[in-house]
């Protein structure tokens, strides 16, 4: 399988840092997920990607050096370049620069879409794959269809987010979700969970519980830990609120079951 970071979808859509920051975050959680399979995938990009700009009139290069969390740039680097180790797919070139590859209108000859169009159309790979950067113009869509001197079209799976590419692996892999198994007899890792979803959960330094980390919720403030004494199809979530009230269980996809509050539990902070 061969996988393209989409560089047209670096377009300037970005007006403020936070709003880009956030998008990254967006952005690492699907390469940990590619992770997953990284035996089974290479990871191509253009090699001049960091002059594209994401935030306005500053290209990528610049705009990362400014995010205020650098252990998320130092992260996504260590992931990009070290574990999935991103190759410049124009060392091995396939499509030419005389042909006009068109995608809604627009010419994306000599960039990833055009290369990724011509080696699925000459079954170099086949499967691929674009992962478009978070709020761009392609957000949303799981395809893109492009044209080759008007006669050729080929139709390119493309993802923008964590939830959509688990989808396309369980569609073409038949992956489960975090691989933990429901028949386990150990409580799920944190890396088999959602906790390890940088855009959603942060992890503290709260006293561990029952030997587990607690990581807070970016957007509610609430706890969250994994129960060290469930597992296999019992496997849940303790979470409380940000005073370390106990709220309820959630289950490994982070649906929250008030019901199962219990005022006994409290975190002690």
């Amino acid at each position: 399988m061969q996988v393209f970071i989409n560089e047209c979808s670096i377009h300037e859509q970005f007006y403020e840092y936070g709003r880009f920051e956030l998008s990254l975050r967006r952005f690492f959680s699907v390469l940990t997920a590619l992770n997953r399979i990284q035996a089974e995938a290479q990871l191509y990009q253009i090699g001049d990607i960091l002059i594209y700009k994401a935030v306005r009139a500053e290209i990528l290069a610049a705009s990362l050096n400014r995010i205020r969390d650098k252990s998320l740039k130092s992260a996504i680097n260590n992931i990009f370049f070290n574990k999935l180790n991103a190759q410049d797919w124009m060392a091995e070139r396939i499509h030419s620069s005389d042909d006009l590859f068109v995608c809604d209108g627009e010419l994306v000859t000599d960039t990833s879409m055009a290369e990724i169009a011509e080696r699925i159309q000459c079954s170099i790979t086949e499967l691929g794959l674009l992962i478009n950067f978070p709020e761009s113009k392609f957000e949303g869509r799981t395809s893109v269809v492009i044209d080759k001197n008007e006669e050729v079209s080929t139709s390119v799976d493309c993802i923008s987010q964590r939830g959509e590419f688990e989808k396309w692996l369980e569609l073409n892999f038949a992956l489960s979700k975090y691989e933990y198994g429901f028949d386990s007899n150990m409580p799920p890792r944190d890396t088999q969970t959602i906790l390890i979803e940088i855009s959603r959960f942060i992890r503290t330094t709260l006293p561990k519980q029952g030997g587990r980390t607690i990581y807070r919720e970016i957007q509610t403030q609430f706890l969250w830990y994994v129960d060290n004494l469930h597992f296999g199809n019992a496997a849940h979530f303790e979470v409380f609120d940000s005073n370390g009230n106990h709220i309820g269980e959630a289950d490994l996809d982070g649906i929250l079951n008030g019901m199962k509050a219990d005022n006994q539990k409290k975190l002690g902070f």
